[in-house]
C-alpha cells in the first residue's frame, strides 16, 4: 500500500507542477519562468503611462513629467529608470531593465528613445499604447474564460482513474490486490501513470502555448 501511495504522490506532483522543470541542453533547469517584482502587473504599468501622458499633457517637460508620474503611481514600478532619470541618465536603458517581460516598458522605453532623438510629442502616442494595452488585456480575459473549459476537463480526467479504482472495491473487486500483487498489475500501473502524466502536461502546453501568443 506504501508503494502504491508514494506512486500516486510522484505522478500528482509530476501533473501539479510541470511548468517549474523543463529540458535544457542535457541537464534540467529549475523555475525557468521570470518572476516580476511583487507589485509590478501590466494594470500598474498602464496606470504610470497614464500618469505621464497627463503630466505631459499639462505641459511638463518629459524628465519631470515621468519623475511625478512615478512618484505618484508608486516607486517600485521602475525603481531604476526614477534614479537615473534624476541623474541625468539614459533612462530608456533603465526601462529596459525594470522591465523583465514587461512588453508595456520595453514600448515605453523605445517611445521615450524616439522622442528625445526626435523631439516628438509622446502625449498622443501613449494614447495608443494605453489603448493597446487595454486591447491586449480584454482578449486574454476572454482568451482565459474560453480556455476553463479544457483547464477543467483535464483536472476531472485526472481523477478518472483513482474513481475506477474506488469504483471496483466498492463492487467487491480486488483492483488494488491485482496492481500491487501481480507483475501484470505493476505494468497496467506503471504505463496508466506515465500516460496520464503525459497526457497532462500536453494539455496543459497546449493551453499555454494559447497564452503565450497574446
Amino acid at each position: 500500500m506504501s508503494a502504491w501511495l508514494l506512486l500516486l504522490a510522484g505522478g500528482w506532483l509530476l501533473v501539479r507542477r510541470p511548468s517549474r522543470y523543463r529540458l535544457g541542453t542535457g541537464s534540467l533547469q529549475l523555475n525557468w519562468r521570470f518572476r516580476r517584482r511583487p507589485g509590478v502587473t501590466t494594470e500598474t504599468v498602464v496606470e504610470l503611462i497614464e500618469a505621464l501622458r497627463d503630466e505631459l499633457a499639462a505641459g511638463i517637460a518629459l524628465r519631470s513629467a515621468f519623475e511625478r508620474a512615478v512618484t505618484s503611481t508608486g516607486r517600485d514600478v521602475v525603481p531604476q529608470a526614477l534614479a537615473v532619470c534624476r541623474m541625468g541618465g539614459d533612462v530608456p536603458e533603465a526601462l529596459r531593465a525594470d522591465a523583465g517581460d514587461e512588453q508595456l516598458l520595453i514600448s515605453l522605453a523605445a517611445l521615450w528613445q524616439v522622442s528625445e532623438g526626435s523631439g516628438a510629442a509622446m502625449a498622443a502616442a501613449l494614447d495608443r499604447l494605453i489603448d493597446g494595452a487595454r486591447d491586449a488585456a480584454q482578449v486574454r480575459r476572454e482568451v482565459a474564460a474560453q480556455l476553463a473549459g479544457p483547464r477543467a476537463t483535464a483536472k476531472v480526467l485526472s481523477l478518472l482513474p483513482l474513481v475506477g479504482v474506488g469504483l471496483g472495491v466498492a463492487m467487491g473487486a480486488n483492483p488494488l490486490g491485482f496492481l500491487m500483487g501481480t507483475v501484470w498489475g505493476w505494468g497496467c500501473l506503471v504505463l496508466a501513470t506515465l500516460f496520464e502524466a503525459a497526457g497532462l502536461v500536453w494539455m496543459r502546453r497546449l493551453v499555454r502555448g494559447v497564452e503565450g501568443q497574446l
